[in-house]
């Protein structure tokens, strides 16, 4: 008895009837006053079938998916569920909308619903060993594709390019070799086990040791070249491999043995240390971070691009680590994503002839919109309401402080025709479109 539950009222009134219920689907309320939806039978089945239960002291009703209100709104209407469909989302959009928006004096909704949806990233991709435009791809995972009556392979993708590869174990299998899916952190068994990675050779520029990186080659005291000793266990050799994975006939493939060391494609040569999981990506490579950031920043993008009065997302978690992380990780990516923009904003402004280096900060905070002249932006980067040389000042520490801003960020994405200066302000530079590295 001490504990308090709630109480529910109804927002309509009265009971609906077919008739008025099929005509309510086929021309949805529109421009409605709160008065006018408490009675509007589209409005007052929805509340009573799908939110309210019929009991004198109303209940909340079970979850249902909008798939399922559809289809008994259809079999009490006798319209089709398309149409049933279309206007129960419209009906229930336009309800929860703030009256001012519909011709009514508040800024209240009349109709409020929660509206649930689960998400989730694929965990990987699974391919048969084939052609490009022939090999079947799946999403879930299963030993072999029961319609090629083939084995399936985890697809990992290189991180600057896309290059797709295999991580697979080779076993003896008669006379030849078996190549068969593995983890693509699952480490050898044993000195006679053999791990590494298939890919297709067609279409690759790579084509033996002549198109090997620099940094695997050595010369010897007579002048040729040679693999360094390191090295001379990672060199990709070339295989044919059925698609139950059995060597001697079938696809054209390079197999490259122990841990991912070079891509194939782009010839990028990740550090040797760390895992092969951090050097090739997965499908889904995002994690719950980034996932829930992505969500509400397109989420919040939306809001205020429909203009639907207040613009605002309330998320919960379920911890105050948790909270502190996603809070900064979102400050983060907004603060990241609008650097680079700006960034890229103005070295396409200083078009062909370039942008010298000590012109950087000032050219992207004027790209950033971050200018005197410009009072809308002052709340942004002013504190003080300042005027004249302390103004000009302002500037010029603002550029100053974007200017460390984009070198710290942009260390791994720039590339500079001239190495061999260390004056970074008589640098040229030529802005190299990297994807972000990882937060």
């Amino acid at each position: 008895e001490a504990v308090i539950g709630e109480t529910l009222v109804r927002a309509t009134r009265g009971a609906v009837d077919r008739p008025d219920l099929a005509k309510s689907i086929r021309t949805p309320p529109s421009g409605m006053a709160n008065d006018a939806l408490e009675t509007e039978p589209l409005i007052v089945w929805a509340e009573t079938r799908i939110g309210l239960t019929d009991d004198h002291i109303p209940h909340r009703r079970k979850p249902r998916t909008l798939s399922e209100a559809a289809l008994k709104l259809a079999d009490e209407s006798g319209e089709p569920v398309p149409d049933c469909l279309a206007a129960l989302e419209y009906a229930l959009s336009m309800a929860s909308m703030p009256e001012n928006l519909r011709g009514g004096p508040s800024d209240r909704a009349f109709l409020a619903y929660k509206l649930h949806q689960y998400l989730s990233g694929p965990d990987s991709l699974y391919a048969t060993l084939g052609p490009e435009d022939e090999r079947t791809i799946r999403f879930d995972k299963q030993k072999t594709d029961p319609e090629a009556e083939a084995r399936l392979f985890e697809v990992r993708f290189c991180r600057k390019c896309g290059q797709d590869y295999h991580p697979v174990r080779a076993v003896p299998d008669g006379a030849g070799r078996r190549y068969i899916p593995r983890s693509i952190d699952e480490e050898a068994l044993d000195d006679d086990d053999e791990t590494g990675f298939l890919c297709r050779a067609a279409g690759l520029p790579f084509e033996g040791e002549q198109d090997l990186p620099s940094s695997w080659l050595e010369e010897t005291a007579n002048g040729s070249i040679r693999v360094k000793r390191t090295y001379r266990e990672r060199v990709p050799f070339q295989v044919s491999v059925d698609p139950q994975g059995i060597e001697g006939s079938g696809l054209g493939m390079w197999f490259m043995k122990g841990k991912f060391s070079l891509c194939l494609r782009c010839g990028d040569t990740p550090p040797g240390q760390g895992r092969d999981r951090n050097r090739l990506s997965g499908l889904s490579a995002e994690g719950r971070s980034s996932a829930t950031t992505i969500l509400n920043s397109v989420a919040l993008e939306e809001m205020e691009t429909a203009e639907a009065g207040r613009s605002k997302l309330l998320t919960f978690t379920d911890n105050r680590q948790d909270a502190a992380l996603q809070a900064g990780h979102f400050n983060d990516h907004i603060f990241v994503t609008k650097l680079r923009a700006a960034i890229f904003a103005a070295v396409r402004e200083a078009g062909s002839g370039g942008l010298a280096g000590r012109y950087f900060g000032d050219a992207v905070r004027r790209a950033l919109g971050y200018a005197w002249s410009n009072e809308d932006s002052h709340e942004e980067w002013l504190r003080d309401d300042v005027r004249g040389r302390k103004a000009t000042e302002a500037e010029v520490l603002l550029s100053r402080i974007i200017a460390h801003r984009v070198w710290t960020d942009q260390r791994r994405g720039w590339r500079f025709t001239n190495p061999n200066l260390e004056d970074l302000d008589l640098v040229r530079v030529e802005y190299a479109m990297l994807p972000p590295a990882p937060v």
